[in-house]
Formats: structure tokens, C-alpha cells, sequence
């Protein structure tokens, strides 16, 4: 059974940009979420992940002069056994 034609022509899309960087500040996620649940753009937060959204909460609630220490690995997948992928 192929795929559905809609499914075709939206990877076609996609494909059609492939080649360009990401929409790295997240413009168009940080106003399509917020606005599918009924909520404000301005007070919406988006990362790649936990260590990015914290390390972007840190910036954002310290001084310049300030100093923070996170650990490394940062999550499971890098700690040994976990193995990655």
C-alpha cells in the first residue's frame, strides 16, 4: 500500500528547504504552539533540550559578573551503560 498523497507531498515540501539552516530562534514554533493552546507567544520558551533551556534560564536570571557550574554529561544517553545513539 503506497503512502498517502498528502503525506508525499508534504515530505516533498519539506525536502524543498532541506538544504537551509533551521529556524534557529524558533519563530515560527514559539508562535504556532502558544497559539494552538490559546496562549501568549511572549511568554513562551523554546530549546533543544533541557541543557539548553537551562542554561538559558540561567543567563536570563543572572548577573553579567556571575558564574554557574553544570555538569557533564548533561543527561542518561552519555553516562556510561546508557550507551548512544
Amino acid at each position: 500500500m503506497p503512502p498517502q498523497s498528502a503525506i508525499v507531498e508534504a515530505m516533498k515540501e519539506t525536502l524543498e528547504d532541506a538544504h537551509r539552516y533551521p529556524d534557529l530562534p524558533y519563530v515560527e514554533l514559539r508562535d504556532t504552539v502558544p497559539a494552538h493552546i490559546g496562549r501568549s507567544s511572549d511568554r513562551t520558551a523554546v530549546a533543544t533540550g533541557f541543557p539548553a533551556m537551562l542554561r538559558d534560564i540561567a543567563r536570563a536570571s543572572s548577573k553579567t559578573e556571575s558564574e554557574a557550574i553544570f555538569p557533564e554529561p548533561s543527561f542518561a544517553a552519555d553516562l556510561p551503560g546508557h550507551g548512544r545513539m
